[in-house]
C-alpha cells in the first residue's frame, strides 16, 4: 500500500472541497507540512491558520447573502403556486 496523501487528496478533492481555492489551501499546507524545522513548522501552521480564517469568514458571508436570496426565492415561488391554484 503506497503511502501518498497528495494522491488521497487528488481522489477525494471533488467530496471535500467544493471549492477549487479550498482544496488548494489544504495542497499547500500538506505541502509545507514536515519540510523544515519547528520555527518553520509553526510559522507555516500559523499562516495557514490565517488564511482559513479569511476563507471561513467570506464562506460566512456567502451563506448569508445566499440564504436570503434562497429564502426570498422560496416564498415567491411558494406564493406564486398560491396564486395559481386560487
Amino acid at each position: 500500500m503506497e503511502n501518498d496523501p497528495h494522491g488521497a487528496l487528488e481522489k477525494v478533492s471533488a467530496s471535500l472541497f467544493p471549492e477549487q481555492k479550498d482544496f488548494q489551501l489544504c495542497r499547500g499546507f500538506l505541502t509545507g507540512l514536515g519540510t523544515s524545522d519547528i520555527e518553520g513548522q509553526i510559522e507555516h501552521i500559523t499562516l495557514y491558520s490565517a488564511l482559513l480564517e479569511e476563507n471561513l469568514r467570506e464562506a460566512r458571508t456567502e451563506r448569508e447573502q445566499k440564504g436570503r436570496l434562497y429564502l426570498a426565492l422560496g416564498l415567491f415561488g411558494g406564493i406564486t403556486i398560491c396564486l395559481i391554484l386560487l
